[in-house]
């Protein structure tokens, strides 16, 4: 691999490690207060988020907040704007959430079509007073590399600088938080197209962990996640991955050298949607945080390769 061995591979290498050692996860509500292994395999003060599914209870995610703080961990609960029937409905939950030691939250539009009360966007939630007074600070706000099925592109890019705004008010510490993808370019021409538009927040890049290509083709289509399932399902290279499991070592590759090579860059932090593959997702950071893997020469150039992926 000559020059790539060397002074670049150990850049790489760190960047890499970190971004395994500082990732945060995603559980449901029933993931953890079933007492799934989380518990053994998370390390303390881990970022855990607690998506707002439809079926959702507002008292599970208390108890799930409750569960994960007691823990050591750093619950993220997501907040859907669309989701809230009523201004007293979030005030109940965010008020709950601060009573429980939630000081962390994912605040997002929510998916639907029609508000289900007087909230329309995320930005109507920021602005609404209650997260402060409840001690919420720490802020993600969604992030979008490839669209929004629900949203058009110039709404989008309206809607962030409104936030970008906000944040630079200093009510809140603010970050974003993108929807899953399967490879690095549209993630890296997006991240671009932010900056050029002033963008100061950091960036967190949510990624697929260890799971079946089925299961994630299922959930692409569900979330609207365009661009990357017709890439996977027109490579054939990750089409034949697909008949085994997802692995996500090339696109944190890819993602660790774009940002080693681009100081600029407002990639900070990986996210993982487990989609099923909990413990298997968390082994694989594991073993890349604690350096298990190699760097291998292929047709397509050099690869990753993690021990938890060997045969």
């Amino acid at each position: 691999m000559g020059p790539f061995q060397e002074s670049s591979a150990e850049s790489l290498r760190r960047q890499i490690s970190y971004f395994a050692r500082s990732a945060s996860v995603e559980l449901t509500t029933k993931e953890i207060l079933e007492s799934t292994p989380y518990r053994r395999l998370l390390g303390p003060s881990t970022q855990v988020y607690i998506p707002h599914l439809p079926a959702t209870r507002a008292s599970d995610v208390i108890a799930a907040v409750r569960i994960l703080v007691a823990d050591g961990m750093v619950p993220v609960p997501h907040l859907a704007a669309r989701r809230f029937k009523s201004d007293i409905e979030l005030d109940n939950l965010v008020d709950q959430l601060g009573d429980a030691g939630c000081r962390q939250a994912l605040v997002i539009g929510g998916g639907v079509a029609r508000p289900a009360g007087p909230f329309v966007s995320a930005l109507d939630v920021l602005c609404s007073g209650k997260l402060e007074r409840a001690g919420i600070r720490r802020i993600g706000i969604a992030g979008h590399p490839e669209g929004s099925q629900d949203i058009e592109p110039q709404a989008l890019k309206r809607a962030f600088l409104e936030k970008a705004q906000l944040a630079e008010s200093g009510l809140f510490e603010m970050y974003l938080v993108s929807q899953f993808c399967f490879e690095s370019v549209s993630i890296i021409a997006w991240e671009k197209e932010l900056r050029n538009l002033g963008n100061r927040l950091p960036i967190h890049i949510g990624v697929p962990g260890v799971t079946s290509g089925a299961k994630l083709l299922r959930f692409a289509a569900i979330c609207g996640v365009k661009a990357s399932a017709g890439f996977m399902r027109q490579g054939t290279r990750i089409l034949g991955r697909l008949l085994s499991r997802w692995m996500p070592s090339a696109i944190v590759m890819q993602l660790a050298s774009a940002s080693v090579s681009d100081p600029g860059s407002m990639i900070r932090q990986l996210h993982f949607f487990p989609f099923g593959g909990f413990p298997e997702t968390v082994a694989w950071l594991k073993a890349v945080a604690e350096g298990h893997y190699d760097f291998a020469d292929d047709e397509e150039g050099v690869q990753m390769v993690v021990e938890e992926e060997r045969p």
